[in-house]
């Protein structure tokens, strides 16, 4: 076979496989490639559909689901051929008639099916009919009219070929020929004529000649380059080897390339076990899927910058152990693949330390709950007897009594309500420390709190020979928003403190605004006193919650130590900061900075009640109470007062017989006791609503009666539709009040 004919002949059969290749390789390719984009491009339509379909079936709204459906398939009319959705149940929802999916038959339809799930748990499923042929026909018109093109310069290549190749290539090339079979026969001497020529044949005449020079120089620097390359790769070796994190290497198709020792040791694989194998060999079996997802996700959006991909996610070992991994990913490419460097580390230590400190911090949880709950019961259990001690002083009170039984009945009430202060205070304690604390946002008049403050103390300082003070800047504002009962206790806290400690001199109140502005406006409170001053060794610890300056003080002056460290908490919870400078022997100041808010009205001054406006109001009293309580000091305190009142009262040892008794009997209004045996007061309050609610009856006032003084027990006892709330131990003071006020309304 001729020169001519070895050149012709190739470009003919490299348009034959070409050819061949387009019919019978690229074109059912290019069709099912086309096949699988259509069948991605649906999928994608599909899940961007799915949140719309989930929220209108959560809401139930089926009307705007077919209607989003419908356009759906409008906009897809030359794809779409049917789309049928079924609930979890497998019942049809759209279109509501029973339509016949594609039956297999046409090689251009399929059927698509997507899950439709919501926090993991199936909702319903999507079933799809798909037609491409439109999508393809367009493809394959494509392809004819490049088929054509190729055929067409097939030959116009040919036939100028066959023109030129004679003169400038068939002669060149014998001669080359004969030369270059010399030369690989080993002579060296073999020469060719200098070829003037620019062509590639003459380059390559001249470049015949250089090769012989060349031969043996390269020859050596091969040998020299090849040791390098050994050397290093020696090197690269040692450290893939000795390295102490799994190291092993994927290409695109998650097939394990390469599998360091440390992997060896982490997995329980040797690397001959895993290199040819799939990487999901290395994951749980629920994981493997979702790691091939994102594996092909990640090539088909082509990302480039795939650099410190990091995840902790979990392994398997060769004897089936699950164990967390924490994986870093870097993306290379070679030779135009794409290859995955992944370190692995083992991270079930560190996993183990986490779970031990998220167990030991729910064990403070449920230690802080249970103290929480324990305070609550212990509340309840100790203001019930204290409503009997502090209800019968008051009721004893209006007795005839002589002196000496009128002191004594003094220190009951008085020691009774400085036990119920230290109940208060454990109960805001522990309210602040579980962050159930709530504040009100009321506007206050500052200087009048703060006066009203020095009011209620100023006998006792007089008593000892101390003076109290307060100085209020003029260029400060009065005016304020906020929890001035929480800002009141602070104040009766440190002033009462002030005061127990400091024999001669006196406090002094001082209240300013380093910055006035029309918003919000920082205040600087100061409370200093020449008492006996605290040690700097007991400064630190002193808002903390029952700590005072050493036991010589708790002896000599008493107290919990709650109230200091009821402040600072009570402070912080405004968003400032109380901080205290002492010196021993010379006195104490407290400085408290608050960012207040400014009020634009004066608030409205409520007006006192005394003794002689009980009176009057407890002869303008009537009407039928019914008093629930299993309490028989708690009946016989509350049924005094009210009957001193002028009032007819009827009593319910448990909810059910006030139920009972209610069905009976009209009453004006209902005190009801929460905690009770058999029926609480929660259950007898719903019972008697529903009763009221059936028979169209007026609402019927209802006062929860509770010992336990926590916002949520307030919330549950509206939330069961009573309409108030009175705290044991309550007073006569606070039950007119309560009385007179629900009575009016139901008038």
């Amino acid at each position: 076979m001729g020169i001519r004919t070895k050149l012709t002949l190739p470009l003919l059969l490299a348009f034959c496989i070409l050819a061949f290749l387009i019919q019978v390789v690229l074109v059912p390719a290019w069709k099912q490639q086309e096949l699988e984009e259509v069948k991605q491009n649906q999928l994608n339509l599909l899940s961007a559909l799915s949140p719309d379909i989930s929220r209108h079936l959560l809401a139930g709204d089926y009307a705007a689901l077919y209607t989003s459906i419908d356009e759906q398939m409008k906009n897809s009319e030359k794809v779409w051929l049917l789309l049928v959705l079924t609930n979890r149940e497998g019942d049809q929802i759209y279109p509501l008639d029973t339509p016949m999916l594609y039956d297999g038959q046409s090689p251009y339809i399929f059927n698509l099916t997507s899950p439709i799930s919501i926090g993991g748990s199936p909702l319903a499923s999507i079933e799809l009919t798909v037609d491409w042929l439109s999508i393809w026909d367009d493809r394959k018109v494509a392809i004819d009219e490049l088929n054509l093109f190729l055929l067409v310069a097939f030959f116009g290549i040919l036939i100028l070929s066959l023109l030129i190749q004679n003169a400038l290539i068939r002669r060149p090339l014998i001669r080359l020929e004969s030369a270059t079979s010399r030369f690989a026969k080993g002579d060296f001497s073999v020469e060719l004529p200098v070829s003037s020529s620019k062509d590639e044949i003459g380059k390559l005449t001249r470049s015949f000649h250089s090769m012989r020079s060349d031969l043996k120089q390269s020859q050596e620097e091969l040998k020299q380059a090849f040791k390098k390359v050994k050397e290093e790769e020696i090197r690269l070796r040692t450290i893939y080897d000795t390295i102490a994190d799994g190291l092993l290497v994927i290409d695109q198709l998650g097939i394990i390339q390469s599998f360091n020792p440390a992997a060896e040791q982490m997995f329980g694989y040797s690397a001959k076990e895993t290199v040819g194998q799939d990487i999901g060999m290395l994951m749980p079996t629920k994981h493997r899927e979702q790691h091939g997802q994102y594996l092909s996700q990640f090539l088909t959006e082509n990302k480039k910058d795939a650099t410190n991909l990091r995840r902790e996610v979990m392994g398997v070992r060769k004897n089936s152990d699950n164990f967390p991994i924490d994986i870093n990913i870097t993306k290379m490419d070679i030779s135009g693949i794409s290859y995955f460097n992944t370190i692995i580390r083992d991270v079930s230590e560190q996993k183990a330390i986490e779970k031990s400190l998220i167990e030991s911090r729910q064990a403070a949880i449920e230690a802080s709950k249970a103290k929480s709950e324990f305070l609550a019961k212990m509340s309840h259990e100790i203001r019930t007897p204290m409503n009997g001690v502090l209800g019968m002083t008051q009721l004893l009170a209006k007795t005839a009594l002589s002196v000496t039984q009128k002191q004594h009945l003094d220190t009951i009430a008085s020691s009774g309500d400085a036990l119920m202060r230290i109940i208060n205070d454990i109960l805001d304690l522990s309210k602040i420390e579980a962050g159930s604390m709530t504040l009100e946002h009321k506007s206050f008049n500052l200087q009048r709190l703060v006066q009203g403050c020095i009011s209620l103390f100023q006998a006792n300082a007089q008593g000892k020979g101390i003076a109290l003070e307060l100085n209020y800047d003029t260029d400060t504002p009065h005016e304020f928003k906020g929890d001035s009962g929480r800002l009141n206790q602070v104040f009766n806290n440190i002033i009462s403190n002030a005061i127990k400690f400091t024999e001669h001199g006196g406090i002094t109140i001082e209240i300013k605004a380093p910055q006035v502005s029309l918003g919000p406006a920082l205040m600087r409170i100061t409370i200093s006193d020449t008492g006996i001053g605290i040690p700097p060794l007991v400064q630190k610890s002193l808002f903390s919650p029952f700590m005072q300056a050493d036991e010589s003080t708790t002896r000599k002056y008493g107290g919990t130590g709650l109230g200091l460290a009821i402040c600072k908490q009570l402070i912080e919870l405004m968003k400032g900061t109380i901080q205290l400078e002492s010196e021993e022997g010379k006195g104490s100041m407290i400085t408290i900075d608050l960012q207040m808010e400014r009020s634009e009205s004066p608030p409205l001054v409520e007006q006192s009640t005394t003794t002689s406006d009980i009176a009057l109001e407890a002869n303008n009293l009537s009407g039928q109470i019914l008093l629930v309580d299993d309490a028989h000091i708690n009946q016989l305190v509350a049924s005094s007062m009210l009957e001193g009142l002028g009032l007819e009262v009827t009593v319910a040892g448990d909810g059910s017989l006030a139920v009972d008794k209610f069905m009976d009997k009209k009453y004006d209004l209902i005190f009801m006791d929460c905690e009770m045996p058999k029926m609480d007061g929660y259950a007898a309050t719903t019972a008697i609503r529903e009763w009221e609610k059936s028979k169209a009856l007026f609402r019927t006032p209802i006062i929860a009666l509770t010992a336990n003084a926590y916002e949520e027990n307030r919330k549950k006892c509206l939330e069961v539709s009573m309409d108030d709330f009175l705290t044991k131990p309550f007073d006569e003071k606070d039950l007119i009040r309560v009385v007179k006020k629900w009575l009016k309304l139901s008038c």
